[in-house]
């Protein structure tokens, strides 16, 4: 009986080891003072800029580019993509139900990317 139960908890032990051991995709860590994203697809941490990058790369690329002006709306087409440039900085964009969202508000990567570059105030300008 003592031996089931502890071959119970230890697997249970792993289990849980082994989900927690691969972080999901979008979460941002701070390694020497840099946030860093998990990116699946190449299964490592990467700068919050190279992450934005590697995900429109892997889906179809930056649509409109890197700009500090939205394209015209009636050739927007529903998941193209753009980085936005404003004075505070850059910030990924996601065209998603007719209009341009924040990737991490459509993609819910770590709240993070919420305060990351341009993010913050993307909108404002």
């Amino acid at each position: 009986m003592r031996l089931r139960l502890l071959c119970l908890l230890f697997c249970l032990y792993c289990g849980f080891a082994f989900a927690q051991a691969t972080p999901r995709p979008g979460k941002v860590m701070e390694f020497a003072g840099e946030q860093k994203a998990w990116h699946a697809k190449s299964k490592q941490w990467l700068d919050l800029r190279e992450f934005w990058l590697a995900y429109a790369q892997e889906n179809n690329g930056l649509t409109w580019g890197i700009r500090d002006s939205y394209p015209p709306f009636e050739q927007v087409e529903e998941f193209d993509t753009m980085i936005m440039q404003t004075p505070d900085g850059e910030c990924l964009l996601e065209f998603f139900h007719q209009r341009w969202r924040k990737a991490n508000d459509v993609r819910r990567w770590d709240k993070a990317f919420d305060s990351f570059s341009g993010c913050a105030t993307v909108f404002e300008y």
